[in-house]
């Protein structure tokens, strides 16, 4: 653990994450740049949040098929966008808009019968 509380990366595993996040980074990148409709800043937090979940489940996640790695990266990644969206729901605090930069729905007037 170190000084956070946090257990540490064994040492033997931070070669093997290297390489994993930079075969990776690009293509989880382009799939948050997606999710996040264009939002780079926003995209690059959600990459570094599923990378950080992904050295915390290494020693797990590095007996898997690359094919399984990357549907893991893909769910962990859209978890935190929901995450991420439904406390920035939270925080606004009653704005009707879900992600910043967002038009608000158009609401169309009820007819009256």
């Amino acid at each position: 653990m170190d000084d956070s509380g946090e257990p540490r990366i064994p040492q033997r595993h931070v070669a093997e994450l290297s390489a994993f996040f930079a075969a990776h980074d690009r293509w989880l990148f382009g799939h948050a740049c997606v999710r996040t409709r264009g939002d780079r800043e926003l995209a690059a937090g959600l990459v570094q949040d599923t990378f950080e979940a992904a050295a915390r489940a290494w020693a797990t996640l590095r007996g898997h098929a690359e094919g399984r790695q990357r549907a893991w990266l893909l769910g962990t990644l859209a978890n935190k966008d929901i995450s991420v969206s439904a406390a920035s729901r939270r925080s606004a605090a009653g704005s009707p808009t879900s992600r910043p930069g967002t038009s608000p729905p158009r609401r169309t007037p009820r007819r009256r019968r």
